[in-house]
């Protein structure tokens, strides 16, 4: 049982009736919207089939798996090779500044400019196809284990 405080005064039944709503986790009107962070189950947020995108600079979307292993940045002070798996995004349209950005999935962030030229990709229906690094503007990669 929970304790509510005695109030009094013209809005002593609202109130109590909005703790009351409140404490069983109904929404009470005009209050601060507050949550409890619930960690969810590991099966309810990993896709079953988690599908790499690739965002193209005339907005279309490609959905699939990456088959291209390895990217390969060439930055001011050295040349430098990342497997798939440590990769987290590829930023090929550099606002005009004419620099790649490869976003590592620890959160490091360098710029320059990235090889291969092209990309292969698997598509959802099982096709597999190779598209221009020019023709790409961001390449986002699922997690892999």
């Amino acid at each position: 049982m929970y304790f509510a405080p005695d109030v009094a005064g013209p809005d002593a039944d609202r109130w109590k009736l909005n703790f009351f709503q409140w404490m069983l986790g109904f929404r009470v009107p005009g209050a601060a919207e507050t949550a409890v962070a619930v960690q969810p189950s590991p099966s309810s947020t990993t896709p079953t089939n988690p599908q790499d995108r690739i965002l193209l600079k005339n907005g279309d979307t490609i959905s699939g798996t990456l088959l291209t292993e390895a990217f390969t940045v060439e930055t001011s002070y050295a040349k430098l090779t990342f497997k798939l798996s440590e990769v987290a995004s590829i930023i090929l349209e550099g606002a005009g500044q004419n620099v790649e950005l490869l976003v590592l999935a620890n959160g490091d962030k360098l710029s320059g400019q990235i090889q291969p030229q092209t990309i292969k990709v698997r598509l959802a229906g099982g096709q597999d196809s190779v598209i221009q690094k020019d023709k790409i503007k961001e390449i986002q990669v699922q997690r892999r284990e």
